[in-house]
């Protein structure tokens, strides 16, 4: 089946004082992240997704976003292949019945302006048993690349969310990327959707986007992002996952921090 997202057009706020505008775009950059989040959960539950393929995904969604525009992105598979498209917001719901009816839907849907990723196929599953090493751990994060090719869907669920600022991709490039220590979490009990709750907030980490989980320092000398997606239920604040700091690049999760106790 297909998973639908879309997002609603960014509209900026008037306020001229700087420190509105910076606190405005982190609270864009912090939903836009908890939807994107939330749908790509839901998209791996139907879809089964694993934690590395729903990483790809969401890499996808951020490297196709629109500085004025919302994104749609629809996880579908055919014939073994699961391919997911990511494009501007789809009102018409063109997008569904293009690839409810089309054999081969990219030449209409690439001048649609929309992209495709193959997240699994007969090809990359052999290409991995057969690999040079071990894969990554349930909490690494994958390479995004892009590919084209057919696919069907069917049905969908929308969600709504609007387009955050973004910094530079040159100042987030110069920084080196997140190191994690998740042993602690090997032996706690969590379910599928805590864990990809878990790993989409260390992919975010890695890719720099620390305004998508509120990454901060705590008195305790504790850091800590948000845990978007982690429970069912949005309810009053967001689960964290804690980290102490080993020095450079490198944290150790130290657990997830209940905001209701």
């Amino acid at each position: 089946g297909g998973v639908l997202f879309g997002a609603s057009r960014f509209s900026a706020y008037q306020s001229r004082q700087p420190q509105a505008m910076a606190s405005a775009a982190q609270q864009q950059e912090e939903q836009f992240a908890r939807n994107i989040s939330e749908a790509a959960i839901a998209a791996a539950q139907e879809s089964g997704l694993s934690h590395e393929e729903t990483e790809r995904l969401v890499n996808f969604v951020y490297a196709r976003r629109h500085a004025e525009e919302g994104i749609t992105f629809y996880v579908s598979q055919r014939q073994g292949t699961l391919r997911g498209y990511v494009g501007p917001v789809d009102l018409s719901r063109d997008v569904a019945r293009i690839l409810r009816e089309s054999r081969n839907p990219m030449p209409e849907l690439k001048r649609m302006g929309y992209g495709a990723i193959v997240l699994r196929s007969p090809e990359r599953e052999s290409a991995a048993v057969s690999g040079q090493q071990a894969g990554p751990s349930a909490f690494e994060v994958g390479v995004t690349t892009q590919v084209a090719g057919p696919s069907r869907a069917r049905g969908g669920r929308q969600a709504q969310a609007q387009v955050p600022w973004v910094a530079p991709a040159a100042a987030r490039a110069a920084a080196p990327q997140m190191e994690f220590d998740t042993a602690r979490l090997v032996d706690t009990q969590l379910s599928g959707r805590e864990r990809r709750s878990i790993a989409l907030t260390l992919s975010h980490l890695r890719e720099g986007r620390f305004g998508a989980v509120h990454w901060h320092a705590h008195r305790d000398q504790l850091w800590s992002a948000d845990l978007h997606g982690y429970a069912s239920s949005r309810g009053r604040g967001a689960y964290r996952l804690m980290f102490s700091h080993l020095g450079g690049p490198r944290y150790r999760v130290e657990g997830v921090r209940n905001p209701h106790r």
